[in-house]
């Protein structure tokens, strides 16, 4: 049972890391999350939910409190690849992001157009590049592109268990220099690097992650001279390790 490598990316939807590459979307606690996928053909759909933890608004209010992803697309085949054409959009309910003039966070649902190829060349080992486009990133941070490429690698059946080890690195790229919708998330840099590797073990319909996550944006901001940011429990980007239990019907 090796990891579909279209899933790597969504093994950041764990405890606490958001689908926001690689960034914490709870503060420091575990979450209970849940999906469920339909496919029919080379077409598929499906809905993932999360209760996260944004913090508290200016005015006291909650940010966010559930995460409620949609996604849909296409996984045509040719040869030995598997391309994925797709579209996601990320919901966060129960919370308030108005905007400033409210005196609350800036809106957070985006949407994220999918452009991805994987393939088997070498018995065992699966690649992948997946590119993302966002017209308007999470929070308002305007046009903002990813670019990822994983890898897996499935060893031996030990145990009964399939072991996996898996990795990826991918870029972020935004405009910290937008006068209106700037890029943030880079700590005023225009784009930032992240990157994962670990070890998946699969057992029938349960598998278990272990993975260590980490990105390239600075902790000090050069410009504003701002400190601590990549050690917030809340969005941060610092090295961490986690642990992943999921089962599958």
């Amino acid at each position: 049972m090796a990891v579909p490598i279209a899933n790597q990316r969504d093994l950041h939807r764990f405890s606490n890391l958001s689908p926001c590459h690689s960034r914490t979307h709870a503060i420091a606690l575990p979450a209970v999350q849940g999906g469920v996928d339909m496919t029919y053909g080379i077409f598929y759909a499906g809905i993932w939910g999360s209760d996260v933890n944004f913090g508290q608004n200016p005015d006291g209010s909650a940010v966010g409190n559930v995460e409620i992803d949609y996604y849909a697309g296409i996984k045509p085949v040719l040869g030995p690849v598997t391309f994925d054409l797709g579209v996601v959009h990320y919901s966060y309910l129960g919370g308030k992001d108005k905007g400033p003039r409210f005196n609350q966070f800036r809106e957070q649902d985006y949407t994220e157009l999918k452009v991805g190829a994987s393939a088997t060349f070498i018995p065992k080992l699966t690649t992948g590049v997946t590119a993302f486009f966002s017209p308007q990133y999470t929070g308002g941070q305007g046009f903002t592109t990813t670019v990822e490429g994983v890898m897996a690698y499935e060893l031996p059946v030990f145990l009964r268990m399939t072991p996996t080890v898996s990795g990826t690195l991918g870029t972020v790229l935004g405009d910290a220099g937008d006068t209106k919708d700037p890029f943030v998330a880079a700590n005023g840099d225009d784009s930032y690097m992240y990157w994962n590797v670990g070890l998946t073990l699969g057992l029938d319909k349960l598998s278990l992650d272990f993975r260590y996550w980490d990105t390239d944006i600075a902790n000090t901001n050069t410009v504003t001279g701002v400190t601590n940011f990549c050690t917030n429990d809340l969005f941060g980007c610092d090295g961490r390790f986690v642990a992943t239990a999921k089962v599958t019907f």
